[in-house]
């Protein structure tokens, strides 16, 4: 009988957590990662807060991970409510994400996150996400919650974070995404709406009957003559792609009852309009 020394695979950490970033463990982690083509995450604690970082360089075909927008959107959601408003800045998760001011006792659970959410995109769909015991308050979260439940966002300024969450959202879940954009300065507002390509399914009878509770607005639509467009009113612009209202007396309430219009013909999948 002829004797091996083969071994069973070690079986990799899904994250590691250190103190300190001399920690050997780290640089060990990463070979095994590289070895296995595993995403690399780690946890990385200091005092109260912690920062969480999960890097997908080692994983086949890594650069989809910037366009795969379900993915982001379950990403970005894990941090929210891992660390609340303080999840939202300049970046958006991807190939690789860090997230720093975690809460120390949801750090590992956002490891735990990171982790199941880059298996889930790898097709392996029975992994389940973890459940943060310690979920964080985010004002920009719960207006989103309001927004999906209400189909179109309230956005406070050209400052507020809501309208790139809120389209994210949209595009992960082949919404379309109607966003009114109060401007504190002036007291009136904008509204934009996107939808996905083929998301109208009769365009020609949706703009007609949008352009015309456009009017009952006294709001100008792009199909008027040159002549009919008052130079005080705003102007409705609307393709195949999307729709845009803006002007500088454009009312909120206005803003608003148009969206509300734009989410009813948007949702209409046959029959009469009225």
């Amino acid at each position: 009988m002829i004797k091996t020394d083969m071994k069973a695979p070690v079986q990799l950490a899904p994250y590691v957590v250190v103190k300190n970033e001399a920690d050997h463990r780290l640089s060990v982690h990463s070979d095994a990662c590289d070895r296995q083509q595993a995403p690399y995450v780690y946890v990385l604690k200091r005092g109260k807060t912690a920062r969480v970082v999960m890097d997908l360089i080692f994983v086949k075909d890594a650069d989809r991970f910037n366009q795969d927008e379900v993915f982001i959107e379950k990403m970005l959601d894990a941090c929210e409510q891992a660390a609340g408003d303080a999840a939202y800045g300049t970046f958006l998760p991807g190939l690789y994400t860090m997230l720093n001011r975690v809460p120390v006792e949801n750090a590992e659970t956002l490891a735990q996150a990171f982790y199941a959410i880059s298996q889930q995109a790898l097709g392996k769909t029975e992994i389940a996400l973890p459940v943060f015991e310690h979920p964080v308050s985010s004002d920009v979260r719960s207006r989103l919650l309001e927004a999906i439940d209400r189909g179109y966002a309230l956005a406070r300024g050209v400052a507020d974070w809501l309208p790139t969450r809120y389209d994210l959202w949209c595009r992960a879940h082949g919404r379309a995404c109607i966003c009114v954009v109060w401007q504190r300065r002036t007291g009136y507002a904008e509204l934009v709406a996107k939808w996905p390509s083929g998301f109208i399914a009769d365009f020609p009878v949706f703009r007609s009957h949008l352009e015309r509770i456009a009017e009952e607005f006294e709001v100008c639509h792009s199909s008027m003559t040159s002549q009919q467009v008052a130079s005080n009113r705003a102007i409705l612009w609307v393709d195949e792609t999307g729709a845009r209202v803006t002007h500088h007396l454009l009312r909120l309430e206005v803003a608003e009852e148009l969206a509300r219009v734009i989410v009813r013909l948007s949702a209409h999948e046959g029959g009469s309009y009225e």
